[in-house]
């Protein structure tokens, strides 16, 4: 399963994925988002990942294209996580992308189109004004019946007090957890991204060797 951790604001907190790493780490570039991450501090993330097998995904909620490619060339982004399914079709090709899609019911997860290419989807709560890193899950059984969930990422309150339910209404292609893996917004806790993985191990989810 493809996990990924979201909201790294410091180098100090990569310590935690060292020892189970996942296979990707999130900056998130959106200003108004309490984990917001400077330039200054995604380069010490990335520092700090050095010599890991860990890709590196760049979270754009209202970011120009020209600077989006700027920040994925200077940083050596892998992914770009995108809301903004026009800009998502024209940086096509420039790297991998993760469409991201805000789910509220069942109605949203139908209107879903087919990934293109080998884009990945992700599904996120809908929450008023929020972008990512709601702490709100959203209701997994609408998910039992859709198409693509072998290209679907699933975001949104996933933790390890909900985990083990999660992969018992659906396996998605990936999970990415933020609040979750948190002590407060932006700080890793290695204690709860290490319970995550202990589920994901158990349930044969986990692909890295500790």
């Amino acid at each position: 399963m493809f996990v990924k951790i979201c909201g790294f604001t410091r180098g100090g907190d990569i310590a935690a994925i060292r020892e189970f790493p996942v296979d990707a780490a999130g900056l998130i570039f959106y200003r108004k988002s309490p984990r917001y991450c400077s330039m200054e501090q995604a380069e010490a993330v990335i520092e700090a990942m050095k010599g890991l097998p860990v890709k590196k995904a760049g979270v754009f909620v209202d970011t120009q294209e020209d600077e989006v490619r700027m920040i994925a060339d200077r940083l050596g982004l892998d992914y770009l996580q995108l809301y903004d399914m026009n800009l998502a079709e024209r940086l096509s090709g420039f790297r991998r992308i993760i469409r991201v899609y805000r789910i509220a019911n069942g109605d949203d997860v139908a209107a879903i189109p087919a990934p293109k290419g080998d884009d990945l989807l992700l599904l996120d709560t809908m929450r008023t004004g929020l972008y990512g890193g709601t702490g709100h899950a959203f209701d997994w059984n609408i998910l039992r019946k859709f198409p693509y969930c072998d290209r679907t990422i699933v975001a949104g309150g996933v933790c390890a007090e909900n985990l083990r339910v999660l992969l018992d209404t659906v396996r998605p292609f990936g999970v990415d957890i933020c609040s979750g893996s948190e002590k407060c917004p932006g700080v890793k806790s290695p204690d709860k991204i290490h319970a995550i993985i202990q589920i994901l191990k158990e349930a044969g989810c986990y692909e890295y060797s500790s």
